[in-house]
């Protein structure tokens, strides 16, 4: 192998790129899932896809965890399932069960135990029996989170968020779309506050009225809803790849 072809093989690895595989489950699909956080009186919702085992979603999910606090019901956040089966081994099970904890009204507070606790599962052998553990913890009633994180209706969910994927051309994780139209994924905060205005002003005329910037497009340190520009602790927002570069 060269130089050239080692190179890319680490800047792969390392920027968490990862190409979206299609194989190892059962291909039928149900209705998508509508998993939406926020009232959205703008009439904007920020949509991810993302893959709970996926290292670059693991750590974009305290900055889009951030945009959620700060905008409030201003805004709604969906959630997409692209579990990349290929090359994460762990991933549908963490996605079967969020979905599983969902059929108990507790889809986001899997999801963000899941994404929190992300170095406790990803490489473990018995992930399915973490992921029990978390349900305990979260009070559901176990012996349908377990039927249900095995069913055919569950995986179906699932698959048919991916099929929505392809239509709109989604390749690697995460990818945003707000109001179902892609942007580049934010390199800081900051960015991804700049783009949700954007869209608020445009669906109401108006500025956001929940927005920490301030009249230059920078963070705001004496707004009340007060945020960083710096990554949140422990996310290194250089390791980071456009979307469209993801998996090439």
């Amino acid at each position: 192998m060269n130089r050239f072809a080692v190179i890319m093989a680490i800047l792969v690895v390392g920027f968490g790129a990862i190409i979206y595989f299609n194989q190892q489950e059962p291909t039928e699909t149900g209705a998508p899932s509508n998993h939406i956080a926020g009232e959205g009186t703008s009439g904007v919702t920020l949509i991810e896809y993302a893959d709970f085992q996926c290292p670059a979603c693991g750590q974009y999910f305290p900055i889009v965890d951030s945009v959620k606090e700060i905008y409030g019901d201003e805004i709604s956040f969906q959630f997409r399932h692209f579990p990349l089966i290929g090359s994460q081994p762990n991933a549908m099970s963490a996605h079967r069960a969020t979905e599983a904890a969902g059929l108990q009204g507790k889809f986001y507070d899997m999801h963000d135990i899941i994404f929190e606790r992300q170095q406790e599962w990803s490489q473990a052998s018995n992930a399915a029996q973490i992921f029990e553990g978390y349900a305990r913890e979260l009070e559901l009633d176990i012996e349908r989170y377990n039927a249900d994180a095995g069913s055919s209706e569950v995986l179906a969910t699932i698959n048919a968020d991916r099929a929505r994927a392809d239509e709109q051309e989604v390749t690697g994780t995460p990818t945003f779309f707000i109001n179902e139209e892609r942007i580049d994924n934010p390199q800081d905060p900051s960015e991804f506050f700049r783009a949700i205005d954007e869209y608020i002003e445009r669906e109401t005329g108006e500025p956001s009225q929940n927005s920490p910037l301030n009249a230059d497009g920078e963070i705001d340190p004496t707004a009340d809803n007060q945020s960083s520009d710096e990554p949140p602790e422990g996310v290194d927002l250089s390791d980071f790849v456009p979307t469209e570069e993801q998996g090439e």
